[in-house]
């Protein structure tokens, strides 16, 4: 039993690990995608 467990925890962590990571990278391009996309039309406009 302990055994199982452990390594049920240890896979659940790799996999958690992977997804977290995932999601993270996903989050820094959106963030990055939206300062390019979303903050520099509205400077120029203002600029304009």
């Amino acid at each position: 039993m302990f055994w199982t467990e452990l390594c049920f925890i240890l896979v659940a962590l790799m996999i958690g690990a992977r997804i977290g990571r995932r999601i993270f990278r996903d989050g820094r391009r959106v963030r990055r995608r939206r300062d390019g996309f979303y903050f520099w039309p509205d400077a120029f406009y203002a600029t304009d």
